[in-house]
């Protein structure tokens, strides 16, 4: 046994199932960069295959560590001026009880958010500022990030950062944390820019060294 208390078997399998779960993911993600008036079949087919990954779940080998603080760093990236926004990284895997700190940053001149929809409630950082351009309106933003949430209640935005004289170029900063108690995978994504690709996949492990408050809902691996 090793020192984490991880046998090389147990690794091997928890690596070789994250790889697999990931895979399927790529499989359907193409779907998403589809037009805003998809179809409700091609609505419905996704939402099966979101729910055929979310049962995956519990088919991944149980960790059992204590909850830690995932400190996050998320960069916009259009490689190339590709057209084909993107956060980089578009997977992260934390394990069940973990708190996730993210610091999303973009040097972009349009409006970006995060976004994910948690049992908790929808946790939103708005990465936007005056000037800037609303990518689905071709509007500009009149004034500075709002709409920032935490377990789906309104919350302040942090939002910092400038742009070059004419907005040819903005450095944005926001930060926020939250905490995962039920294993799954969950969707984050940009309001602005997701059908161009800009969304990505939080893997949730089921933990048996999470335990679960009293009063709490959250479900707990055995």
């Amino acid at each position: 046994m090793s020192k984490s208390g991880w046998s090389v078997s147990a690794s091997t399998a928890l690596a070789v199932a994250i790889v697999a779960l990931i895979v399927a993911l790529a499989t359907f993600a193409v779907p998403l960069i589809s037009p805003y008036n998809a179809s409700s079949d091609q609505v419905n087919s996704l939402q099966g295959q979101v729910s055929q990954l979310q049962q995956q779940i519990s088919s991944l080998p149980i960790v059992d560590q204590p909850p830690t603080t995932r400190i996050i760093l998320l960069d916009w990236q259009n490689t190339g001026n590709s057209g084909q926004d993107r956060f980089n990284p578009n997977v992260i895997t934390i394990n069940q009880g973990d708190t996730v700190h993210v610091t999303f940053e973009d040097n972009d001149t349009d409006g970006h958010t995060f976004e994910i929809l948690l049992p908790t409630g929808l946790f939103v950082l708005n990465n936007s500022l005056a000037g800037e351009t609303n990518h689905l309106t071709l509007a500009t933003f009149a004034g500075n990030a709002t709409g920032c949430m935490i377990n789906g209640q309104g919350v302040p935005c942090n939002t910092t950062g400038s742009c070059t004289v004419g907005i040819t170029a903005c450095n944005v900063t926001s930060s926020g944390s939250f905490t995962v108690t039920v294993p799954g995978v969950y969707r984050y994504f940009c309001i602005y820019h997701q059908a161009l690709g800009m969304f990505g996949f939080l893997i949730v492990l089921p933990n048996r060294g999470y335990v679960a408050p009293a009063n709490s809902t959250a479900t707990t691996s055995t």
